[in-house]
């Protein structure tokens, strides 16, 4: 195996097809591969002093740093220095991964120096199409959907490709035949809304851990963070239908009539016990969608301030 750095950035789920391929090539028996999995921000403690040394017990190793549009300006200054510099005699792989460059720093220089020696690749969702994609995804999982699967599963999971899939493998698990629509929906409902709605309890019992620790989860799962920030503002709205509903002694929003009584039971005590105020709810969802669009914080910390801000309201 000889060394190299390669930095993909864009899309969760060509990035993840990407780094695979690459750890294929580099080092074919994965068994053997010596793996350091770590975020830019672990990274700039951890990585100058694991890729600059040398061990006679593991001479190749590969580095792979994750969430790269949240490094420091110093590390991006380490990362420049390496890759003129020692990257070229080192026997180290080293892997750079996230959505885009990070804001602050010597970004510049970092993406020519990258761009010069062909060590970036940058994907974007935009040039694929989700049917498309859907259908080479059954197909490489020998997943047969019904007739109608397809737009069915579009329609519940959207056009994020990396929960497209990940729904589509778990799908592949469930059955080698015919996957119907009431499976497709049942499967579907069962895997992206249980993870939500632990969500919401959470906020409503203003349980912070817990709710950060499940927005962590749904993002190392695949949801995009713009994904995901719509998530919870479509989840407090439901909530705050049915508790306006309740207010006025009306009856539940239809959208609330295919949740379990017991579960749409225990949700009235607790709203009844913590209210939402909307004209708040709707400011810190606001912000975010603004913060989202101009602040040179990573698109995680504006999720992690927006969940902070709500379990306090």
């Amino acid at each position: 195996m000889s060394g190299q750095v390669y930095a993909l950035l864009g899309s969760p789920a060509l990035v993840r097809n990407e780094t695979n391929r690459i750890l294929d090539k580099v080092v074919p028996d994965r068994d053997r591969m010596i793996l350091q999995k770590m975020t830019a921000e672990e990274g700039e403690q951890l990585l100058p002093g694991a890729i600059l040394s040398f061990s006679m017990f593991s001479p190749n190793q590969v580095f792979v740093v994750r969430r790269f549009e949240e490094s420091t300006p110093g590390f991006l200054e380490f990362l420049l220095s390496y890759i003129q510099g020692p990257a070229k005699d080192s026997d180290h792989t080293l892997i750079i991964t996230g959505n885009t460059f990070p804001k602050k720093g010597p970004t510049r220089r970092l993406k020519s120096a990258l761009k010069k020696q062909s060590m970036l690749k940058e994907f974007s969702e935009k040039k694929i199409n989700p049917e498309q994609y859907c259908t080479k995804l059954c197909t490489d999982h020998n997943l047969k959907l019904s007739r109608n699967g397809k737009s069915i599963l579009l329609q519940r999971v959207g056009k994020d490709l990396l929960s497209l899939e990940n729904e589509i493998a778990k799908l592949a698990c469930y059955s080698e035949g015919t996957i119907s629509d009431k499976d497709i929906e049942e499967l579907t409902a069962t895997i992206s809304e249980a993870s939500v709605w632990d969500f919401a309890d959470a906020i409503l019992v203003k349980d912070t851990g817990k709710a950060i620790r499940l927005l962590h989860r749904m993002l190392e799962e695949g949801k995009a963070p713009h994904q995901m920030l719509g998530t919870i503002s479509w989840k407090m709205r439901d909530l705050l239908a049915l508790q306006e509903s309740q207010r006025k002694r009306q009856s539940i929003p239809s959208r609330w009539m295919k949740t379990p009584e017991m579960k749409r039971r225990a949700i009235l005590r607790t709203l009844k016990k913590h209210p939402l105020h909307a004209d708040k709810i709707f400011s810190k969802l606001q912000k975010s969608n603004r913060l989202f669009n101009s602040a040179r914080v990573g698109d995680r910390r504006i999720l992690e301030l927006l969940v902070l801000e709500l379990c306090a309201e």
